[in-house]
C-alpha cells in the first residue's frame, strides 16, 4: 500500500507564557541565614505593625530575599528573586526611603513583602554599606498607612541591615553540589582542556 501524499498534521500550538504578574518568582541560589538580618526584619515588622516584610539584597539585575518575617503567617522563602522595580526599585535607585499608598493598578509592586497581589501600603528604606546594598520592605500596617515615625525607625534599621548584608559577601551563595561540580568540570574539559588539567591537578593536591 503506497504512502499518502497528504502533509503531516501541524504540531499543537504552544501554551502562552504566564504573565509577569502571575508567574511565581524564580528562586536564586540558597542563601546563608543571618541572625542579624532576621532580628532586624522582625523588629521592623513588630515596631510598625506591618502585616509582613522582608529584606532584599540588591544585585545589578535583581532583588533577593535574605530575611523575612510574617507574624502568624508563612514568610516568603529565602532566595526568592524579584525584579528591581516598584517602590523597592525606586529606593535602590534613589537611596531614599518611601512610604506609599498603592492602588490596585500598581502592579509593579505585586509580591511586595510577600503579598499575594498588590498590597495597599508599602514602606521601603535603603540598606546602606557605602552604597545601597539592599532594601527593607514592609506592607499593610494595622492602621492602614505608615507614619513618619515608622519611616524613621525603618531607616535606622536599614543602616544595621546594610552592614549585615555587606558581611554576607561572597559567602551568600552555597557552593555547588558534587553533581553540579562534576557537570561543570566536564564542560570545562571539553571547552578548555589546558585549564581543566590545571584545575584537576589542584583538586588532586587538596583532596
Amino acid at each position: 500500500m503506497g504512502q499518502s501524499d497528504s502533509p503531516p498534521p501541524p504540531p499543537p500550538p504552544l501554551a502562552p507564557p504566564p504573565s509577569a504578574s502571575s508567574a511565581p518568582p524564580a528562586p536564586s541560589a540558597p542563601l546563608r541565614v543571618s541572625a542579624t538580618l532576621a532580628a532586624v526584619i522582625r523588629a521592623a515588622v513588630e515596631s510598625t505593625g506591618a502585616r509582613c516584610g522582608w529584606i532584599l539584597r540588591a544585585d545589578s539585575s535583581s532583588l533577593d530575599v535574605v530575611a523575612a518575617y510574617a507574624p502568624g503567617a508563612e514568610a516568603p522563602p529565602l532566595g526568592t528573586r524579584r525584579a528591581v522595580r516598584g517602590v523597592a526599585g525606586f529606593v535602590v535607585g534613589s537611596g531614599q526611603p518611601a512610604a506609599v499608598q498603592l492602588r490596585d493598578v500598581d502592579v509593579d509592586n505585586d509580591g511586595a513583602g510577600g503579598a499575594v497581589g498588590t498590597p495597599r501600603a508599602v514602606l521601603a528604606a535603603p540598606c546602606v554599606a557605602g552604597d545601597v546594598v539592599g532594601v527593607i520592605e514592609l506592607v499593610d500596617p494595622a492602621g492602614g498607612a505608615f507614619g513618619f515615625d515608622d519611616v524613621e525607625m525603618v531607616v535606622m534599621l536599614g543602616e544595621i541591615a546594610g552592614a549585615a548584608i555587606d558581611e554576607l559577601g561572597v559567602a551568600r551563595a552555597m557552593p555547588p553540589t558534587p553533581a553540579q561540580l562534576v557537570e561543570r568540570l566536564s564542560t570545562l574539559a571539553v571547552r578548555d582542556p589546558a585549564r581543566y588539567a590545571d584545575l584537576a591537578r589542584f583538586v588532586a593536591t587538596v583532596s
